[in-house]
């Protein structure tokens, strides 16, 4: 979400995210144009990540960084964002829920995906009600097959399972985690981002950029 100077209407409801942690360092990664098509210029400061869905505390950040490469054509793999969380301000007593640590500079264990897994907040089932001061938000899960490598840097498409997701009103699912499960040792991994409807960057890239941006902490 997103804070307003409206005293009225402190809130808006942007998009999906999901939290990673990499060595003792704590992100939260977003699709970029979350951000940028809910504020001109976005600030960490502005931006609302609760501790866990059930929480009414949101996450410090202090440092946000995104990806810059001289592609002026591809430009998907360019659409994240990564919120490093303030360690000085972050209240270790509130649970932060499911958070996907990665390993150390090195990369994951590859996995057959028999399916996949998409779950992140459309904006159509939830709401901020400003009269009774309450702000509802409901995780949709999806389920995909045939994750494909597209042309383009990081970036793979899918197709939803059968009725899945037709005439579902996907706005805010950008953002949104995308995961590898196999049916056959009843595994699963992290697979990438959602950033628009059938394409998601994968996590090699993802992992790329984490480790770039440690590299400048």
């Amino acid at each position: 979400m997103f804070h307003n100077d409206d005293k009225n209407y402190q809130y808006t409801i942007g998009g999906s995210s999901f939290l990673v942690k990499v060595e003792d360092l704590l992100f939260a990664v977003t699709a970029k144009h979350v951000l940028y098509n809910n504020r001109h210029s976005p600030d960490a400061n502005e931006i609302l990540i609760k501790y866990n869905e059930e929480s009414r505390h949101f996450l410090p950040f202090d440092e946000m960084f995104g990806v810059n490469t001289p592609d002026t054509e591809d430009t998907d793999h360019k659409d994240i964002i990564f919120l490093k969380v303030a360690k000085s301000h972050f209240q270790s007593t509130i649970d932060t829920g499911f958070v996907i640590e990665l390993p150390g500079k090195r990369s994951l264990p590859g996995l057959k995906c028999d399916q996949l897994l998409i779950t992140g907040f459309p904006k159509e089932i939830s709401e901020i009600n400003y009269e009774r001061k309450n702000i509802k938000t409901v995780r949709k899960p999806l389920m995909a097959t045939m994750p494909s490598p597209t042309k383009y840097k990081g970036l793979f498409t899918f197709q939803y399972a059968q009725n899945n997701a037709d005439g579902y009103n996907l706005n805010g699912l950008s953002g949104s985690p995308v995961f590898c499960l196999n049916n056959t040792n009843n595994s699963y991994r992290i697979e990438g981002m959602l950033i628009r409807r059938n394409f998601y960057l994968s996590i090699d890239i993802i992992n790329q950029y984490i480790y770039e941006i440690l590299k400048k902490i």
